[in-house]
């Protein structure tokens, strides 16, 4: 892990003089100090001491959250008095929780005296998908990175880099020039030309200076014109057959099979594996990997390219005839190879079938790809390879086998940019609306079933929830004529969600996850999974427990949430487990234990960093900030949960987007900013009544009542009880409980301000009491201290105590 390898570089270093109470204390101090989980592992720990033994179990339970916290307080007390610069190279080796640290670390740069530098080759992160790609646009827009990009270098860097490598020599000034006109300024091979150049002794240390041993002419004649120059020329020593051999094993890639080359050029496998091991010994163009054995029990040595420009020069010297023909017999070899299991290389195959004009096969095995990409968890890949199966059958005619093939590219392709990037996004949209078209076309395919529940889901979440409700009584009705109680769950949970997620009726919508959750059973998650991308299963614990929590039966919620993490655990689902996570963060959320909610948050964080979690990632990341803005409301994490909400809105999420808009209305109320809480909440209501998404909207006249008193407008109280009795007259015809209860009891506030002591006792007592659990939450505890108190005012006749409001 690189930033290990930075703080053990760090570590080395010598301590500087500090100021203050902490005065030449080594650097291992000071991390052992303010860091003590990095030092556990940076720093060698002697003996089996107590301390050791502690710093270690301190390790193993540490959280990510507190590692980095760690991390930034040990930044910032060793940059204290000059500048700390982190150098990181080749970062496209780097690992997922090396970028999560970077990233934390660029977010808190007003506070630390650091410059983080990192090096990458482009080429490379594209290649691996590499995870700095998805933060380093968003560490851009806020100003917090800056992207150079390295030209070739010119002939005056040419130049400067060979007296950095040799310094004090005495080359002349030609031959700077002609390394530059050799290598056409590219690092990478100008770096591998000195190099050579050196072990041939055509430059070498004489008498304690660096002086070239030949003429210019002679050094010329021995090199090549350019860098695809010095590519050729090396291919250009090799006989005829080793060419030809090589670049039969360009078609395969990068890597190749020594049984699938033999096949190709119809060779003895004996041959094949010594004119290979010649070539990797004597020419160094390749280099064996591994042994293996196909499933038709043919062995095989696994070999590799040196370099990859070595495999594209040889592929790109193919015709397009021979490399088609070439592309057909490397994709029969392997085929029989893999016999059976000939999915397991759909990819190579995919790729080889396009090249060899074959679409129709080409498109069946990036389908066969893209579904393994899904399988597991690989959705971004699985997008790329979908979208190129669909460019291949473009190329084809309109025709039912088509069609077929068609449909389940664009079922694959929703499914995966959900899993990936957000059920809202209009790629996944497009996807589904096609995906019915052709049902339409081809008449009753059973894959109609799963389209329509993608739909639905891709409207529930756009908050179009008329469509959404069309289009989920239509899997109910399939799923009836089918009498397929697995079907009959993924129906029920899309009707709940549409029900709960419009506020149009709480009551129904618990009673059919209820329903969904007594016809589930564990053997239809792989059902479940050929139709979603979350186990159905996870879907109606994880939702059904915010229908009970709104009902006011919050115990029950949190132990419904809590089981749907069970479930998920046992199943072993990345995403539906990340789903159960952020279900129950949301429950803690909803229940105001905002520590407790930010721990479910990050368990999708680790999640996140091995699966693609889409929504779910986008959501935990938006719900952790406000977690953190209602703990500390302040300026920066209110911005911060700003950020994150637009973010959320920017992929296309609507559903439930006036309660994150609620929420910020609360955390400007809890940070005393009255006026941008209250444009805040205009907003939410605005948007109220362009979705009709009305699942908040009693929550949301309880905050306008809390801001209006904040804000201390002309008649305040008179407004701020109107909102209050809004809220509460909304929450009855719902049914939201909760909601109910939080109204009243800023309601009882107001008038035991006011005077109205009796009256608003009995009013919170009416409510308080048809609550039969939850009496250890914040709400019922935050009514229950209201209750005492005016209780025993009216007891005492005493003037009332002005408070705070929720807590």
């Amino acid at each position: 892990m690189p930033l290990l390898e930075a703080l053990e570089s760090l570590l080395a270093q010598k301590a500087l003089p500090f100021v203050g109470q902490v005065t030449n204390l080594p650097y291992s101090e000071r991390m052992k100090q303010f860091a003590p989980t990095w030092y556990a592992q940076v720093a060698p720990l002697a003996g089996e001491s107590e301390e050791s033994a502690r710093l270690l179990a301190e390790v193993k339970s540490a959280s990510q959250e507190r590692m980095k916290r760690e991390l930034a307080s040990f930044l910032q007390e060793v940059a204290r008095l000059r500048p700390l610069v982190l150098f990181f190279d080749d970062l496209h080796w780097a690992d997922v929780s090396t970028i999560d640290v970077l990233s934390f670390l660029a977010g808190k740069f007003d506070a630390l005296n650091v410059l983080i530098v990192v090096t990458y080759r482009p080429s490379d992160m594209l290649l691996a998908k590499h995870p700095f790609l998805q933060i380093k646009p968003d560490l851009q827009s806020r100003g917090l990175c800056r992207e150079l990009m390295l030209e070739f270098l010119s002939e005056a860097e040419t130049s400067e880099y060979l007296a950095l490598e040799f310094p004090g020599h005495y080359y002349p000034a030609e031959f700077s020039k002609l390394i530059h006109a050799k290598t056409e300024g590219s690092p990478l091979f100008m770096a591998d030309l000195v190099r050579y150049l050196r072990d041939r002794n055509v430059i070498a240390n004489t008498s304690g200076a660096w002086k070239l041993e030949q003429s210019l002419p002679d050094i010329e004649r021995e090199l090549p014109e350019s860098v695809r120059g010095m590519i050729e020329r090396k291919i250009a020593q090799l006989s005829e057959d080793d060419r030809k051999l090589l670049t039969a094993a360009s078609v395969q890639g990068y890597e190749f099979d020594s049984a699938v080359v033999a096949q190709v050029l119809n060779l003895d496998a004996d041959e094949i594996e010594e004119r290979l091991e010649k070539l990797e010994r004597v020419f160094a163009f390749v280099k064996l990997t591994n042994e293996a054995e196909f499933s038709n029990g043919t062995l095989t040595l696994r070999y590799r390219f040196v370099h990859v420009l070595y495999q594209n020069a040889l592929y790109a010297g193919l015709r397009v005839t021979r490399k088609a023909t070439l592309s057909r017999e490397v994709a029969l070899a392997l085929d029989a190879c893999y016999g059976v299991q000939s999915a397991s290389v759909a990819n190579e195959l995919a790729l080889l079938w396009e090249a060899a004009r074959d679409y129709g096969q080409a498109a069946d095995s990036f389908l066969l790809a893209s579904g393994n990409a899904a399988q597991i968890n690989a959705h971004r890949e699985a997008v790329q390879l979908a979208e190129r199966g669909l460019a291949a059958l473009l190329k084809l005619p309109e025709t039912p086998e088509r069609d077929e093939r068609e449909l389940g590219l664009q079922l694959t392709l929703g499914f995966s940019v959900q899993s990936a990037q957000s059920w809202a996004a209009p790629e996944a949209g497009t996807a589904f609306n096609r995906a019915r078209q052709l049902c339409r076309q081809m008449g009753n395919d059973p894959r109609l079933f799963a389209v329509l529940n993608g739909a639905a889901s891709y409207h529930v979440v756009r908050a179009e929830f008329e469509i959404a409700r069309e289009l989920s009584e239509q899997m109910r009705q399939l799923a009836e004529q089918a009498q397929n109680p697995a079907l009959m769950v993924v129906a029920l949970n899309r009707l709940a969600e549409v029900h709960s997620s419009g506020g149009t009726d709480f009551p129904l919508a618990r009673k059919l996850f209820e329903q969904a959750i007594a016809l589930d059973r564990l053997e239809y998650h792989p059902s479940y999974l050929l139709v979603s991308n979350e186990s159905q299963g996870i879907t109606p614990r994880r939702q059904g427990c915010y229908c009970l929590w709104m009902l006011g039966y919050s115990d029950q919620a949190l132990a419904m949430a809590q089981e749907a993490v069970t479930l998920a655990e046992r199943l072993s689902h990345p995403f539906s487990l990340g789903a159960a996570y952020l279900g129950t963060g949301v429950i803690y959320f909803f229940l105001r234990d905002w520590q407790a909610s930010q721990k479910e948050f990050e368990k999708v964080f680790a999640l996140a960093e091995k699966y693609d979690l889409g929504d779910l990632l986008n959501w935990a990341i938006a719900l952790h900030a406000m977690s953190l803005a209602f703990q500390e409301p302040n300026e920066a994490t209110l911005d911060r949960a700003k950020q994150d909400i637009a973010s959320l809105r920017a992929k296309g999420v609507t559903m439930s987007m006036t309660w994150c808009l609620a929420s910020l209305g609360e955390a400007c109320w809890r940070a005393n900013h009255s006026e941008e809480g209250l444009a805040i909440i205009a907003e939410a209501q605005t948007l109220i009544e362009n979705i009709e998404e009305r699942s908040y909207e009693a929550d949301i006249w309880r905050i306008k009542g809390e801001l209006l008193l904040q804000a201390a407008v002309d008649d305040a109280q008179a407004e701020a009880e109107s909102c209050y009795q809004k809220a509460i007259a909304i929450a009855q015809q719902q049914s939201t409980k909760i909601f109910e209860l939080r109204a009243t009891t800023s309601l009882a506030r107001l008038w035991q301000q006011q005077g109205k002591r009796e009256e608003a006792r009995q009013m919170l007592a009416e409510i308080y009491g048809w609550f039969t659990e939850g009496f250890d939450t914040a709400d019922l505890k935050d009514a229950k201290a209201l209750l005492d108190e005016l209780q025993s005012q009216g007891a005492r006749g005493s003037s009332p105590t002005v408070r705070e409001g929720f807590h």
